[in-house]
């Protein structure tokens, strides 16, 4: 459902106004979503952190690259009805005072009508061990312990499941990880999707990450999650399916590109800045990387 809204000062003057979707009902239509990661690097050292807009599209944002991936969202279509951030909406200190100039004026042009669902980036949680981001975002927070760090929820066709793997435990038995694997197990979605940030296999500078493919990919195999989407690495790369996953970084979403080591492993990499779009419905989920230009420099068809 589509609903209309406004926001006003305390004496009543209109400060914006816009449109939001609800979520889709499965077996409705096609759903669209898109993903980035790593978008918040700012100079904190240039400008002030509270800035004008003319500091903005300054020094104090390199290149304005996290704007450049904003504007290629806002040019796609199908518009996307939700945003998956992987984390790092701040590079640096994780401070929240350089929220406004790195995130939330970069991206208000789509989040004031796309809704965005968060995962903890290491940086997020590098100041007073993550308040600032708890502070921003509003999470679902369906787990027993009530943790805005780790939720699902289902849009159309798709079950997301957004986990913290760099501050929250996640071996077997912990709270996380029971939550992970009763969540997969009850959900009827037709596709599952999780998302975090630390990536669990990179051909990129961390490399792949012994923890989480230990700990975590036997779980996506055990109860058949599509797809895995991550950032940290700031490249894009798409590996070739294990045991059914397909596994994706997108940590291009504004920070500094880096480059990657090509392996047997990947199917496709790029460093360059872009953003990743799903389409899915019942039968099937298109997933695509982006560029600046538009451009489709990769495409995958999962099918049921």
């Amino acid at each position: 459902m589509l609903y209309h809204y406004r926001v006003e000062d305390s004496e009543g003057r209109l400060i914006d106004e816009s449109t939001f979707q609800t979520a889709e009902l499965p077996g409705t239509r096609k759903i669209t979503f898109v993903a980035v990661s790593d978008s918040g690097q700012v100079d904190e050292n240039s400008g002030t952190p509270e800035g004008d807009l003319e500091d903005l599209f300054g020094s104090g944002v390199p290149d304005g690259k996290q704007r450049q991936v904003v504007a290629a969202i806002l040019r796609s279509n199908p518009q996307p009805e939700l945003l998956l951030h992987c984390g790092d909406v701040l590079q640096g200190s994780g401070e929240r005072q350089f929220y406004a100039r790195a995130f939330f004026r970069p991206f208000g042009p789509l989040i004031d009508h796309v809704p965005i669902f968060p995962a903890l980036g290491n940086h997020d949680n590098s100041a007073q061990h993550g308040a600032p981001w708890l502070d921003a975002f509003t999470t679902p927070a369906n787990n027993p312990e009530g943790s805005e760090r780790y939720y699902s929820f289902d849009w159309g066709d798709v079950h997301f499941v957004a986990l913290d793997v760099v501050s929250t435990p996640f071996e077997s038995g912990t709270p996380q990880r029971v939550f992970l694997e009763q969540d997969l197990a009850a959900t009827t979605a037709a596709w599952k999707v999780v998302y975090f940030h630390r990536p669990p296999y990179s051909g990129g500078r961390h490399g792949d990450n012994p923890q989480i493919v230990e700990k975590l990919v036997p779980v996506f195999e055990q109860y058949h999650v599509d797809l895995v989407l991550s950032g940290h690495e700031h490249t894009y790369q798409r590996m070739k399916p294990r045991n059914g996953v397909t596994y994706i970084v997108v940590g291009s979403g504004g920070a500094d590109v880096r480059g990657f080591k090509p392996s047997e492993d990947i199917a496709f990499g790029a460093g360059r800045y872009c953003f990743v779009r799903g389409t899915a419905d019942a039968q099937s989920l298109i997933i695509e990387g982006i560029g600046l230009k538009d451009d489709v420099f990769d495409s995958v068809t999962l099918q049921h």
